[in-house]
C-alpha cells in the first residue's frame, strides 16, 4: 500500500471474478493501470514500484500547460518539450485537451510573447512546437485536440533514449513501429560514435516506422544475453506484441 493524497481512490478489480468488468473498461492484458480523471480515462505504462505509480498520478492530477517567460524557457534543459507559441483562448483549450493524456510525461509549456517571438512571428498565430535536440518541429494544419495528440505521440521520444525497465513497455509497444536498439558497452570507446549514429538515423525515420533507444548490454547483461548478444556494439530490432 501507499499513502495517496485525499483526492486520489485507488482501487483492485480482479479481472477474473469480474470478467464483464474489465472487458467494458477495454482491459486486455494483466497487470492494467487506468486514471479516471476529470472525464478521461489514461493508461499507464511507467514504471511498476509504488513512488512511481503515485508520482504519475498525483502529476495526471495537477495542471497540464504551465506558462512560461523567455529567460526561464531559455533555461530549460528537458530532452523533450511541447510549447504553444502565440497562445489565445481557443488554441490553449486544444493545446490543454491534446496534452492531458501526456502531462505525466512530458512538459508542456504556453510561451509568453517574447518566448513566441523566437518560433514564429506574431501574425501567423498560434502554433505547436515540439522541441527534441534543440531542434523545433512545428505541428502543421489546424490546431484541433485530435491533432496534437497525435503530433505528441509521435515526438514525445528523444531521438534515442535510453532503455530501461521503467520504459521499456512503453517504447517496445508504440503501434506499427518496431524497436531499433542499439547494445552497447557504456565503457568502450565505440560507443560514443555508435551512438552518434543511431541518433543520426532516428532523426532521419522521422519516426515513421521505428522507435529508438539504446541500452548497457554490460549493466543490463540479462537483456543482451537473452537475445543472444555477447559482442558490443550491436543493434537488435524488437517487434513486441501488443
Amino acid at each position: 500500500s501507499v499513502d495517496s493524497p485525499a483526492d486520489l481512490f485507488i482501487a483492485e478489480v480482479d479481472c477474473v471474478d469480474n470478467e464483464s468488468t474489465c472487458a467494458k473498461a477495454g482491459v486486455s492484458g494483466y497487470p492494467t493501470l487506468k486514471l479516471y480523471h476529470s472525464g478521461a480515462v489514461v493508461d499507464y505504462a511507467g514504471g511498476r514500484t509504488a513512488d512511481e505509480l503515485l508520482s504519475w498520478a498525483e502529476k495526471m492530477m495537477g495542471p497540464t500547460v504551465e506558462p512560461i517567460d523567455a529567460p526561464s524557457f531559455a533555461a530549460l534543459n528537458a530532452e523533450v518539450v511541447f510549447v504553444l507559441a502565440h497562445p489565445d483562448h481557443a488554441s490553449m483549450a486544444a493545446f490543454e485537451a491534446g496534452a492531458a493524456p501526456f502531462k505525466a510525461q512530458l512538459p508542456f509549456y504556453a510561451l509568453d510573447a517574447q518566448a513566441s517571438a523566437g518560433f514564429a512571428p506574431t501574425e501567423a498565430g498560434a502554433a505547436v512546437f515540439a522541441i527534441k535536440d534543440g531542434e523545433a518541429i512545428v505541428l502543421p494544419g489546424e490546431l484541433t485536440p485530435e491533432a496534437i495528440s497525435a503530433f505528441i505521440a509521435t515526438h514525445k521520444f528523444p531521438y534515442l533514449p535510453e532503455l530501461g525497465p521503467s520504459n521499456f513497455r512503453e517504447l517496445a509497444t508504440v503501434p506499427s513501429r518496431r524497436l531499433v536498439i542499439s547494445v552497447v558497452d557504456s565503457g568502450a570507446d565505440a560507443t560514443d560514435a555508435f551512438k552518434a549514429a543511431h541518433r543520426a538515423f532516428s532523426k532521419t525515420d522521422g519516426s515513421a516506422k521505428f522507435t529508438h533507444a539504446w541500452i548497457d548490454g554490460v549493466r543490463w547483461e540479462y537483456f543482451a544475453s537473452a537475445y543472444d548478444i555477447s559482442e558490443f556494439p550491436s543493434t537488435l530490432v524488437l517487434d513486441v506484441p501488443h
